[in-house]
């Protein structure tokens, strides 16, 4: 299989076509520390409740470090990031294998860029670079409120939804 691309550009459109921002996809790695931080700090509580389930006014360095190490197989992740004026975060995509098939995958999307492709981007990176690694099932804790996230994973597959303790665990055959 070929190996998904490891950094690309796009420009994003608004509802009426008008152009709105060139975002460029890439692995995210441990220099992105701060920008992850600083992205955190631009989203909306609802957006960090979406994401993480509970309220997470910041992200503490230790957590930043965390999702910014990955390795390429087994902890993996992109970031969104917009060009102009300076790079800056504005998403997060990241998976981490739970078994010799199995990943848990997470994305968030700073509020201002929601809706324009950069979840189903990041997506879509992911389950290529899953697929590269052997990784055939993806999982999701998520919000049943959370219908943007829900509707993404039903786009990519067939899924099954696992309901209990106020999360759906989406189960994503890739």
């Amino acid at each position: 299989m070929d190996s998904p691309p490891r950094s690309q550009e796009t420009t994003l459109a608004s509802r009426s076509g008008e152009a709105l921002a060139t975002i460029r996809f890439r692995p995210i790695g441990p220099a992105d520390q701060i920008m992850l931080r600083e992205f955190h700090d631009r989203l909306s509580e609802a957006t960090i409740r979406r994401r993480f389930h509970a309220a997470k006014p910041h992200l503490s360095q230790p957590l930043a470090n965390r999702l910014a190490s990955v390795d390429g197989r087994d902890a993996v992740g992109f970031v969104a990031l917009t060009t102009h004026p300076s790079p800056r975060i504005v998403g997060v995509g990241r998976y981490c294998r739970l078994d010799s098939v199995s990943a848990e995958i997470a994305l968030v999307v700073q509020d201002g860029y929601q809706g324009h492709g950069i979840g189903t981007e990041l997506m879509r990176l992911l389950i290529a670079e899953a697929r590269v690694n052997a990784i055939t099932r993806l999982f999701a804790d998520v919000l049943p409120e959370n219908t943007t996230m829900l509707h993404l994973l039903f786009r990519f597959g067939k899924t099954e939804i696992r309901r209990g303790y106020g999360v759906e665990q989406v189960l994503l055959a890739i």
